[in-house]
């Protein structure tokens, strides 16, 4: 399975993406799976093949893998005008080199290499 879930109440999930999975559409598919509108996407630890980040107005920066370190993400999910969800996620990164970024995650743009494990927390409108 691309992605597992975890329902740990009503209010929130613990969600596994697999590798070779895109980040940002991922939470986006799970959150439209699950019914959740709004919510905040906290994480920690895991891994992408590279990092694609926007670092500023009409500005990204590519990170160069094979493996990128994510120390840090938060987000949130909030609805369009079609109620789908859309995530808007922010993360700190570092490459093999040591070097650290930071920035939003592009969608379609940043594929898990080993694992990412992050909880999805629903809130109301």
């Amino acid at each position: 399975m691309a992605v597992e879930v975890n329902k740990l109440n009503s209010r929130a999930i613990c969600v596994r993406i697999a590798p070779n999975q895109d980040l940002v559409t991922s939470i986006e598919k799970t959150c439209l799976k699950e019914n959740i509108l709004n919510a905040f996407i906290r994480g920690s630890l895991g891994s992408l093949t590279s990092a694609n980040l926007e670092i500023a107005e009409g500005k990204s920066q590519a990170v160069e893998g094979p493996v990128v370190e994510i120390l840090c993400l938060n987000g949130e999910i909030k609805c369009d005008d079609g109620d789908v969800p859309q995530a808007s996620l922010y993360g700190v990164v570092v490459d093999q080199h040591g070097d650290i970024r930071a920035g939003r995650f592009i969608p379609s743009a940043n594929n898990v290499c080993v694992t990412m494990e992050l909880i999805i927390e629903e809130w109301g409108d």
